[in-house]
């Protein structure tokens, strides 16, 4: 492929930050963007597009699909969208009814790319200078690979996740930690990521992250989840003011690298609709370490 596919109407958002500073990670978006688009059907997959676009941006413009979209389809994207957590068997159960189990799984995949893709172009539009970036960046021949859109969208994340970065670690995993305090993801709470056997950020520090503005954590770590909520919530919310306090604290890279840390731990999301997110062990917290291809390694357990 010598340019980004246009099988779809719907372009991949303009996420030139991603394809030049992290081509790997751009790489495999584009894969798991053209992978839900095949799986999902072209006309489908724009009025998600479409409709998740409008959600994100100006939630009093939805509309029906035309049709695209079955009205049971429509609620399910919409709850996805807006809080997860709510998303329940009675919301899954008439979409799986149209679309089979399968369907609706591609269906939850490609939710989950489509969102984080939007989510990560309107926070990028207010945190960088994205015209400033030459356009051409985003002709570079990404290779397309034949997967499924589950395995696609499994390879983003862990591409993200495997990423030896400047961003302290500490930072990474609050940012984690509140992404899967807020999704209710179960089995990311019930895991701490490791160093040196013991957990990245201690039973005292976690404590914060609840209410972390008026917490003692570093500027920094407050803007970095400060941004995180935005993302997760609301990402027109993410201001001038928000910029300027990550620009205070991060480099370019590192805020980059925040921006994509929430979008990896977001994949909870998809694993909370489907319910496939149970705790890693019923009684403890899991130790776990993170492998140069982004795999979780389960280690001690903690009596937390």
């Amino acid at each position: 492929m010598s340019d980004i596919p246009t099988i779809s109407a719907s372009p991949l958002p303009d996420l030139r930050v991603v394809a030049r500073s992290n081509p790997d990670v751009f790489t495999l978006l584009v894969n798991a963007w053209d992978t839900d688009s095949r799986a999902l059907g072209m006309d489908a997959f724009d009025a998600v597009c479409h409709r998740v676009s409008n959600l994100l941006t100006n939630p009093a413009s939805v509309e029906g699909s035309a049709g695209l979209l079955t009205p049971a389809q429509e609620k399910l994207l919409d709850q996805y969208v807006k809080y997860v957590p709510d998303v329940t068997a009675d919301l899954l159960a008439p979409v799986e009814a149209e679309l089979g189990n399968s369907g609706l799984r591609n269906f939850i995949d490609t939710l989950y790319i489509v969102d984080q893709a939007t989510r990560l172009d309107i926070t990028h539009r207010r945190l960088f200078d994205v015209d400033a970036i030459q356009s051409s960046v985003l002709d570079s021949p990404w290779e397309l690979k034949k997967t499924s859109p589950s395995r696609a969208n499994v390879l983003y994340h862990d591409a993200i996740a495997a990423k030896k970065t400047i961003l302290p670690q500490i930072d990474r995993e609050l940012v984690r930690l509140r992404a899967g305090d807020y999704h209710h993801c179960e089995y990311c709470r019930s895991i701490r990521i490791e160093l040196d056997g013991a957990p990245v950020v201690s039973r005292d520090l976690e404590s914060r992250i609840a209410n972390y503005e008026e917490s003692d954590l570093t500027p920094g770590q407050k803007a970095a989840l400060a941004y995180a909520d935005a993302h997760m919530q609301e990402p027109t919310r993410v201001d001038r003011a928000l910029r300027d306090r990550l620009r205070e604290n991060y480099t370019t890279e590192e805020i980059i690298q925040i921006t994509l840390e929430v979008s990896c731990w977001n994949y909870q999301k998809l694993l909370v609709a489907l319910a496939l997110a149970p705790r890693a062990n019923d009684e403890y917290i899991t130790l776990v370490s993170i492998d140069d291809q982004g795999v979780i390694h389960h280690g001690e357990l903690l009596n937390y």
